[in-house]
């Protein structure tokens, strides 16, 4: 997956499942750098261990239907092993999508800049917490 960015700094906030589970990353997740010009390769980030505490955080609290508008938000820290392939052969692959799917771009990437972060939520009253 490729997105445009403007430069500057990003950071995972939450991950969704079908849209209504959710799991806010505010205990530690990955932030990374975006500079002008170049592509920033990230590397894979492995979603089933979130998953599968949003799985079970569902369970727990007998939410595992959801109706209409219905969500429900629970925490997961990123683990330092969820983002894989910021080696030699994910940075080819990066390389060889670039050049075939983002008009020759393959020479622009380069490894994101990638580090831990964590980050405050808020509450809009006491029944939303925001995060991100």
């Amino acid at each position: 997956m490729a997105r445009t960015l403007a430069r500057g700094r990003y950071r995972l906030d939450n991950v969704w499942q079908q849209g209504a589970w959710t799991a806010c990353l505010e205990q530690g997740t990955c932030g990374l750098s975006v500079a002008p010009g170049k592509i920033a390769y990230l590397g894979t980030f492995e979603v089933d261990g979130v998953l599968r505490v949003i799985q079970s955080q569902a369970i727990v609290r007998d939410r595992t239907v959801m109706r209409s508008t219905d969500y429900t938000q629970g925490q997961v820290k990123v683990a330092d092993d969820m983002v894989t392939g910021r080696d030699l052969a994910g940075m080819k692959d990066a390389r060889r999508f670039a050049q075939e799917s983002m008009g020759g771009g393959g020479a622009f990437v380069t490894l994101a800049d990638v580090s831990g972060v964590s980050f405050s939520t808020s509450a809009f009253g006491k029944a939303i917490k925001i995060c991100g």
